[in-house]
């Protein structure tokens, strides 16, 4: 069984006070330790997660206070069998997390727990469902019926599209384009801002530059993945600029270095 805090949760230390404090309704633990402690260590199983088994077996002072917390304060932990539970929930602690920086309404957020579980992703063009798996694995709904139809995702891969993007924006409220030829990602496409001239760039075709590899894949599903967090609920639009993320602008890996240059789309 796995555990992680729960996402709404953060470790403070002030003036050697160590808390640990809700983000919205800023309810506050407070933490007295007999002894110093890893706090790095600490801080990383509670942002991250551990096991019940790896806790039960461990004679570290961290891991036992971990376990005290779970006894005592059960609430602020997430328990689950499936990891990819864990990793929504360290994924949504990093998106709170920025966006409590920058000032983003804790409105916004309160219920995006809750959005992301009702916010159905398709992908067209995933031919490996390589970032279909990475998605999922991460806690996403991917190709989900019966979704809240308010709330809908399309990512596309663009060498495999050729039908004219309005019949897209009947069913989806939001177009994350990219090439895995070009190794590019975005900029979003969205359904109230958006004309047909706007957009007609998704469907050029690109000649092939080469076969990226599998760790290359791999960092471009992670910045779709962080992409696609942002999209959900609209809480991008509270952020500065697009929080260095393909959202208003095109985004470019270069082989072999995987160096990201962006693009304003023109």
């Amino acid at each position: 069984m796995y555990l992680v805090l729960e996402s709404e949760y953060r470790l403070i230390n002030d003036n050697n006070k160590i808390y640990i404090e809700h983000m919205f309704n800023k309810k506050i633990i407070e933490l007295s330790f007999k002894e110093k402690i890893n706090l790095e260590y600490f801080k990383k199983l509670l942002y991250f997660g551990t096991t019940i088994q790896l806790l039960s077996s461990s004679k570290k002072k961290e891991d036992k206070l971990i376990a005290y917390l779970l006894k005592n304060e059960t609430n602020i932990f997430l328990l689950s069998s499936h990891l990819k539970d864990i990793n929504r929930e360290i994924n949504c602690r990093s998106l709170f997390m920025i966006c409590d920086e920058v000032g983003t309404s804790h409105e916004k957020l309160v219920n995006f727990k809750s959005v992301i579980g009702k916010t159905g992703i398709e992908i067209i063009g995933d031919s490996s469902d390589g970032l279909s798996n990475h998605l999922r694995d991460n806690g996403f709904l991917v190709k989900k019926p019966n979704v809240n139809e308010n709330n809908k995702i399309l990512i596309v891969e663009i060498s495999s599209i050729s039908t004219p993007i309005e019949s897209f924006f009947n069913d989806y409220d939001c177009i994350l384009p990219y090439s895995v030829v070009e190794m590019s990602i975005g900029p979003c496409l969205f359904k109230n801002n958006q004309s047909q001239d706007d957009v007609s760039f998704v469907f050029e075709s690109y000649e092939s530059k080469g076969i990226p590899s599998q760790a290359n894949l791999i960092s471009m599903y992670s910045l779709i993945i962080n992409t696609v967090l942002y999209l959900i609920n609209n809480v991008h639009q509270e952020l500065y600029i697009d929080a260095g993320l393909p959202i208003n602008r095109k985004f470019k890996f270069s082989l072999p270095d995987m160096g990201l240059r962006a693009f304003l789309q023109t």
